[in-house]
C-alpha cells in the first residue's frame, strides 16, 4: 500500500507547486499516476485542509484521499495519518512516497515490491530502500515491524534513522539515474526541470 505524502506547504516554493502546471499536467499528479500504475494495491494520498488539493485526478478505487492535521509540525505527522489509514486497511507493508517526485518511475517501484516479496520467502525483511550516489532516496518499503516506530516519529525527522537502525534486516537498492529521484521544492528546481526536457526534447 502506497502513502503519498502531499500535505506540504510549497513554502520554500513561493505557490501551490503540486497544484503548478508542467506539459499541461499539475506536477503532483505525475508521481500519483506513476503509483497508481504500479503493483501497489492501494494509495494513500495524505493533504492538509487548508491547501487545494485541485491537482488531483478523478476519483477512483486506486486512491483515496485524507486530511491530516499539525502537518506545520513536520512531515512526521503527515507519515503517521497516512499510516494510520494503511493499519485500519490491515497493511502489511507501505511505502512512502514524496508528491514532488516527477520523474519516479513505475519501474522504480515495481522493483522494490518484488525485491520485498523474494526477499520475505528467505527472512523477515524490515524494508526496502532505494538508493542512488549512496544516499537513501524516497520511495521505502517498510514492513509493518517497524509500523510503531514509524508513528512515534516527530518533527522533520524522517525514517532514514529507522533505516541506519535496521540496516542489517534491510534491503538497499542502488539506482544510477539521479533525475529518477529529484524532488521541487523550490523554483530553481522548477528551472532545472524545464532545462532537463529541453535538453532531452533536442536528441
Amino acid at each position: 500500500m502506497g502513502i503519498y505524502l502531499a500535505a506540504g506547504s510549497s513554502r520554500r516554493f513561493g505557490s501551490n507547486k503540486l497544484s503548478t502546471l508542467w506539459n499541461n499536467k499539475p506536477l503532483g499528479q505525475y508521481g500519483l499516476d506513476v503509483a497508481i500504475h504500479s503493483k501497489l494495491d492501494h494509495v494513500i494520498v495524505v493533504g492538509r485542509e487548508e491547501s487545494a488539493m485541485d491537482w488531483l485526478p478523478r476519483s477512483s478505487a486506486a486512491w483515496e484521499l485524507i486530511y491530516c492535521k499539525n502537518t506545520s509540525f513536520g512531515q512526521a505527522y503527515s507519515i503517521r495519518c497516512g499510516l494510520l489509514q494503511a493499519m485500519e486497511k490491515s497493511a502489511d507493508a507501505i511505502i512512502i512516497l514524496l508528491a514532488d517526485q516527477p520523474f519516479l518511475t513505475t519501474e522504480i517501484i515495481d522493483k522494490i515490491i518484488n525485491t520485498y516479496l523474494q526477499q520475505s520467502t528467505k527472512r523477515t525483511i524490515y524494508f526496502v530502500a532505494a538508493s542512488c550516489n549512496q544516499m537513501i532516496q524516497p520511495p521505502v518499503l517498510f514492513h509493518a515491524n517497524l509500523f510503531n516506530h514509524l508513528l512515534h516519529l516527530t518533527g522533520d525527522s524522517g525514517a532514514k534513522s529507522l533505516i541506519q537502525a535496521y540496516e542489517q534486516q534491510g534491503v538497499i537498492l542502488d539506482f544510477d539515474k539521479k533525475e529518477s529521484f529529484m524532488d521541487i521544492d523550490t523554483k530553481e528546481d522548477w528551472y532545472q526541470m524545464e532545462q532537463r526536457q529541453n535538453k532531452n526534447d533536442m536528441y
